[in-house]
């Protein structure tokens, strides 16, 4: 995923959920625009100097395609908190599976609730 219109509507109209290091957005695209996963990645300055954060990156990048399910129409972008440069890829990754796991508990409480026609959904 690489034009910001992609990364704002996957923020904004996705599901977020928010681990010790990562903040992960997963949107499930219309089954008209699906396709494979894109996946974006955000890792700012307040991360490390250019080594560390493209480590990082390459890092996440290895979990993803591990852990996201990239033969779904979906799009997935994953922020990086500044304690991902300092944690092993082993935490990393146990935080982006478990990331992934709840949202895809959130998705499916989503599409039960408006299925069953309800519109009241808590917020956290």
């Amino acid at each position: 995923m690489r034009e910001s219109r992609d990364f704002a509507a996957t923020i904004h109209k996705g599901i977020k959920v928010r681990t010790p290091t990562l903040t992960v957005y997963i949107r499930v695209l219309p089954t008209d625009e699906a396709g494979l996963c894109k996946v974006g990645f955000v890792v700012s300055k307040r991360i490390g100097n250019s080594v560390i954060r493209h480590r990082v990156v390459r890092q996440l990048r290895h979990i993803a395609r591990e852990v996201l399910p990239l033969d779904q129409g979906c799009t997935v972008v994953v922020r990086a908190h500044p304690k991902a440069a300092h944690v092993p890829f082993s935490e990393l990754y146990k935080d982006m599976s478990a990331a992934c796991t709840e949202a895809n508990f959130a998705q499916a409480k989503k599409k039960m609730l408006e299925h069953s026609g309800c519109t009241c959904e808590k917020k956290k």
